[in-house]
């Protein structure tokens, strides 16, 4: 059995041709779909069986994220660039149940100018309903971010993370578009609690940032300060 689709989209992202092929073999189907144009790929087998036991492969080259695919009023410049594989095993049926294991080889984040690459591999894990981010390093110019985390695969489940490190306030760009900012960040972040109302604790710091924007009616320099982040409160100190 063939399939082909064309102009697929996902979150108004243009993907291509979508091109499936599936051969049956009694109660077993074998897959192996192809996404050209966004350069990924799947192959695998699902059984027929109650549950839909699956086993799958996914591979990425050159799979790239754009503008507003990434989030909601990101600029058209800022990009996601990611590389890798992927296996996925369990009943399709249940996805609480299901396993996968990721290793991304590249993971690449640009926007207005900046860049942020992942210094290893990048390794997540999903069992049990929860997908854990094996410690990771961003590094880019004047930034230096190690990251690690767990989160619910569901809606309404937790989230458990943390950040610590410093970076080149340019980072803030792709989320500040109106923004143009400059200077030296610091964080010591961790988030934890329901996903849809985390709780921070820790410590973002500017030092010598300056700040442009149309809505402002002159430009700060020299900006320094730190948002402290205590259960459900922000102070700010100056």
């Amino acid at each position: 059995l063939s399939l082909e689709g064309r102009g697929v989209t996902a979150r108004g992202a243009p993907l291509g041709t979508l091109k499936v092929e599936a051969d049956f073999e009694g109660d077993t189907v074998r897959l192996h779909g192809e996404l050209p144009a966004a350069g990924a790929s799947c192959s695998g087998q699902v059984d027929l069986r109650p549950g839909w036991p699956a086993d799958l492969r996914l591979t990425l080259s050159g799979t790239e994220l754009k503008g507003t695919s990434l989030f909601a009023g990101a600029p058209e410049d800022a990009s996601l660039l990611v590389e890798g594989e992927a296996t996925i095993q369990g009943p399709l049926a249940d996805p609480r149940s299901l396993t996968a294991d990721a290793v991304l080889k590249t993971v690449r984040g640009s926007g207005a100018g900046f860049a942020v690459n992942a210094q290893a591999p990048v390794e997540l894990q999903l069992a049990a309903g929860r997908i854990h981010l094996e410690p990771v390093r961003l590094v880019g110019e004047g930034t230096r971010i190690d990251l690690s985390g767990t989160l619910d695969a569901t809606p309404e489940g937790r989230v458990d993370a943390a950040a610590h490190g410093t970076f080149d306030l340019r980072l803030l760009r792709p989320f500040l578009p109106e923004m143009q900012v400059t200077g030296t960040g610091e964080v010591a972040l961790k988030v934890s609690g329901a996903s849809e109302a985390p709780v921070f604790e820790g410590r973002l710091a500017v030092d010598g940032g300056t700040l442009r924007s149309p809505g402002l009616p002159f430009p700060i320099d020299a900006l320094s300060g730190a948002l402290v982040f205590a259960g459900n409160r922000a102070t700010v100190e100056s």
